[in-house]
């Protein structure tokens, strides 16, 4: 997939959910760029998932 640049999002008026705070429970070791926090990777976050069909759908990547 081509890299989609946070400029992309906006356009899309996809806006990136607010960071949230890290609790003792959360896995440290994986961290997801989207939400800015820990507990899982990029590769498996739903949300970013979704928002890049939307991105697709859009035309603002392929």
């Amino acid at each position: 997939m081509a890299e989609v640049s946070s400029a992309d999002f906006r356009k899309a008026g996809i806006r990136f959910p607010k960071q949230l705070p890290i609790k003792p429970h959360m896995d440290k070791s994986k961290y997801c760029r989207y939400h800015r926090s820990y507990g899982h990777v990029n590769e498996d976050c739903v949300h970013l998932k979704d928002a890049i069909e939307i991105l697709i759908q859009k035309g603002y990547a392929r």
